[in-house]
């Protein structure tokens, strides 16, 4: 993310996982306030990064990769 000169100011790495959930209850860890499962609507309402419902879209079954 450019800062109001241009310059980089901030750099994020982020990884995107499909995942199938087979048991279990989310926690949050030591690197979060919260979890939680979001449909693809409701994840639409929620602040994200640039591109990232991009990504999800294209990863669900049957989506188109080109």
């Amino acid at each position: 993310m450019p800062d109001a000169a241009g310059n980089i100011e901030y750099h994020y790495v982020l990884l995107d996982y499909v995942c199938e959930i087979t048991k279990g209850v989310p926690a949050a860890g030591s690197d979060s306030a919260d979890v939680r499962w979001f449909t693809l609507e409701e994840l639409k309402g929620v602040p994200v990064t640039s591109g990232t419902l991009e990504v999800i879209e294209r990863c669900r079954p049957g989506a188109k990769t080109s």
